[in-house]
């Protein structure tokens, strides 16, 4: 670069020369003066091709992104399944409300046979409730009386003699024998579907057994 400088600095001071006719005093005065004048040329040229190379070097501004918020897509909303409030259909099922079991009986009384009723040894009877069909599904002749627990008194499983619709009360029969020894029986006795399972809060028989009074000589 210094050698450029001071051969642009001879070939300046060479035409000075000349235009003066060749009068060295004239170009020797001026010769300070026109190499500061070259060097001043020289220094503004450098840094135009220095600005030159730097703008052609530079890769061009990446563009900034905007800055506008873009507007947000919905969320998808939750599918919320119905509820059911219906028991489903098929069989003896009704359409009562699905909180109610299928199968349910409420007690409502004695029908005969009131508790602690005296009977003799051996005797036969036959005991009736009347009960209310609590549940969704109406009984059948399938479902039946059946022994729960406590003395059973020779009471065997009786199916219903006529269907009981829910929220409707019908009466249900059992016969059962006094046992032969004397003293106070107490049978439980429940509900039970045409699959053998029992439901319902069971009811009961009760009563007393006396022994025979032996006949007296007259």
């Amino acid at each position: 670069m210094k050698k450029n400088r001071l051969a642009l600095a001879a070939l300046i001071f060479m035409f000075l020369l000349n235009a003066c006719g060749g009068d060295a005093s004239a170009a020797s005065l001026s010769t300070d003066k026109i190499i500061s004048e070259a060097y001043t040329a020289v220094a503004m040229t450098s840094m135009a091709q220095v600005q030159m190379t730097q703008t052609a070097v530079m890769p061009p501004s990446a563009s900034k992104p905007s800055l506008q918020s873009q507007p947000e897509a919905p969320l998808p909303q939750p599918t919320v399944a119905p509820l059911l409030t219906k028991a489903p259909a098929g069989g003896d099922q009704s359409a009562a409300d699905s909180a109610v079991p299928c199968d349910n009986s409420a007690y409502i009384k004695d029908l005969n046979i009131p508790d602690g009723t005296i009977f003799e040894p051996g005797e036969t009877f036959t005991k009736t409730w009347k009960v209310k069909n609590t549940g969704a599904c109406a009984w059948n002749t399938f479902y039946a009386v059946a022994f729960s627990s406590g003395d059973s008194m020779s009471g065997k499983t009786t199916p219903l003699h006529k269907p009981i619709r829910p929220n409707e009360t019908g009466n249900i029969s059992v016969d059962l024998s006094a046992p032969y020894l004397p003293g106070s029986y107490t049978g439980y006795w429940t509900i039970i579907n045409s699959d053998g399972t029992a439901f319902g809060n069971p009811f009961y028989v009760q009563i007393i057994v006396e022994a025979d009074e032996p006949p007296t000589d007259e």
